[in-house]
This record gives structure tokens, C-alpha cells and sequence, in this order.
């Protein structure tokens, strides 16, 4: 299976997640959040920590997306921006296998779901081959603090990626002050339906986009660009954060 990176770029994105229920088990409570999306790549967050760890265990990518409602054959992807490498999975009989023949533009490093770990705020890629039923995430509910995510600066001819989704039970909003240190050449790519998605840049220390408005003006129609400040991203949206020169620093 080849999956190219612009085809994820184009073709992701997220629906809202809503908790499902909570158990309560000795002094921890155990949360399933529900995740409603009929597209087939998605982009999930970690909205949960470890079961029986710290506050601030991250979560391990098996026991993170639960394989109810699931088919074999779907398959889990993590960018680790930091060393620029990819990690896929494949749901088999027995859960997540660990891919190495998979090619996203570069190898992928065969790492088994039980040990690879994530903390709240990055972001896994889920695609499936049945969009009709939702999926579940699975972890120990926490008021600890979200830890902030720092992106590595790139270069105009070197971008670096980091995929990040808002685990918070409330939308984000990208001009609250909550990411500093963002470069003026800086992008937020948000995905959208149907492979479209919008692209944030600054202005000023706001982040918006310029769309196309038609106006009426000395009797003409006329069509110009127009900037729109960013409006928050819903809960649990995923997106890209593209540097080419800013190591933002994304507090949630």
C-alpha cells in the first residue's frame, strides 16, 4: 500500500468527538470518547492519559484507538516531526501490526503499537475502509494540564510538519494568545471535506486567509481578495502546523 504525503495533506479530517461514557475503577476513571466521521482518513487527538499512569503518561497507540467497529486491513499513521520519519499500523486478527512495507514518500519505521506512545495534544491519522460507523478512543480522564507542543523550526526550502489536534472538551481559538513564537511565514494547514482545507497564515499577529468576495462598485462586479481572521477550530479539530522559520509553541 502507498499513501503519499499530499494525498494526506488533501485528503484529511476530523469529526468532533463528544465522550461516550465514563467508569469509574479504584481511584481512576476510565473515558471511551466517540468519534463520528465519514471520511475515510481522519485525523484523531488525544484527548485521554495512560490507564494506572501519571497524570501525564502518554497514551500507547494500541490501547489508544479502540478496534470496535474497525475492519482488518484499516491502518494508523504517526509523523514524528523531529526526526522526520513515519510509523504505520495495520489492524489484524490479533490488533495493530506494526508496517514496514508501507511507503509515505520516505521508510517507515516498524515500531510495535505497544510501545509506541503519544502525549496529548499530537495526532494519529486513522484510515478505514468503513466510514459508516464511528470509532472509539479509549484512555484515563485527567484535569491535568495539556503539556505545550513546540514545533521545530524550519526553513522556506526546508518546512517543518508537526500534526497536532486540540484535545480539549472546547474549540481552539488560534488568535487567544496560545501560540507563540510563530514565524511570519508560518502556516496552519486545516483540512477540510471533500480533500479541501484552508491555510492560515499572519498578518499583523493574527492568523486568518485571504478569500475571494465579490463587490458591486461604480456599477461594476468586481472580485477581490478579502482577509478573514481565523475563526476557532471545533473540538478535537485536527491540523497541520507548517514552520518555515518559527518554533511555535502551542499552549492549549
Amino acid at each position: 500500500s502507498t499513501m503519499k504525503l499530499k494525498s494526506v495533506l488533501c485528503a484529511l479530517a476530523i469529526a468532533a468527538t463528544v465522550p461516550l461514557f465514563a467508569d469509574q475503577t479504584s481511584s481512576n476513571i476510565c473515558g471511551w470518547m466517540k468519534v463520528t466521521s465519514n471520511l475515510r482518513n481522519t485525523i484523531i487527538g488525544v484527548p485521554w492519559v495512560a490507564v494506572n499512569g501519571e497524570n501525564d503518561a502518554a497514551v500507547k497507540v494500541a490501547k489508544l484507538v479502540k478496534t470496535d467497529n474497525l475492519t482488518q486491513g484499516d491502518k494508523l499513521y504517526l509523523y514524528d516531526a523531529a526526526n522526520n520519519t513515519w510509523f504505520a499500523w495495520t489492524l489484524g486478527e490479533t490488533g495493530w501490526a506494526a508496517d514496514t512495507t508501507v511507503t509515505i514518500d520516505k521508510a517507515v519505521v516498524g515500531t510495535p503499537a505497544e510501545d509506541q506512545a503519544l502525549p496529548r495534544g499530537q495526532a494519529l491519522i486513522l484510515e478505514r475502509q468503513n466510514v459508516t460507523a464511528p470509532f472509539y478512543l479509549f484512555g484515563q480522564y485527567t484535569t491535568s494540564a495539556v503539556a505545550p507542543q513546540t514545533v521545530q523550526a524550519g526553513t522556506a526550502e526546508a518546512p517543518v510538519m508537526m500534526l497536532l489536534a486540540n484535545p480539549m472538551p472546547a474549540a481552539f481559538d488560534l488568535n487567544s494568545g496560545k501560540i507563540t513564537n510563530a514565524g511570519e511565514a508560518d502556516t496552519i494547514v486545516v483540512p477540510q471535506n471533500d480533500g479541501a482545507q484552508t491555510i492560515y497564515s499572519l498578518k499583523n499577529g493574527k492568523w486568518g486567509y485571504y478569500k475571494k468576495v465579490t463587490i458591486e462598485k461604480f456599477g461594476l462586479t468586481m472580485t477581490q481578495n478579502q482577509w478573514c481572521e481565523a475563526e476557532p477550530l471545533p473540538m478535537g479539530t485536527g491540523f497541520w502546523y507548517v514552520s518555515r522559520g518559527g518554533a511555535a509553541t502551542i499552549a492549549w
